[in-house]
């Protein structure tokens, strides 16, 4: 697969650590968010939309949500 991108509703366009996937092979992007009081009560949401060509020139996508539950600590 070529031209592969990775792009979040909340912040856009993550750089991914590759461009092209052969088979077996795992691509991998990171983003660092400090939590703070504007994000609880939780939970942390990001929706992500993966693109991608085949060898052929069709475009290939899939979504994916991940949630994680956000809480105070008391001090």
């Amino acid at each position: 697969m070529i031209n592969l991108s990775l792009v979040t509703k909340e912040v856009g366009t993550l750089q991914l650590n590759v461009s092209r996937l052969s088979p077996g092979q795992i691509a991998g992007a990171k983003e660092i968010l400090r939590i703070d009081d504007k994000h609880l009560p939780g939970p942390f949401l990001r929706t992500t939309e993966v693109r991608a060509l085949d060898p052929s020139g069709r475009i290939l996508v899939a979504n994916s949500t991940l949630l994680v539950e956000v809480g105070a600590r008391a001090a």
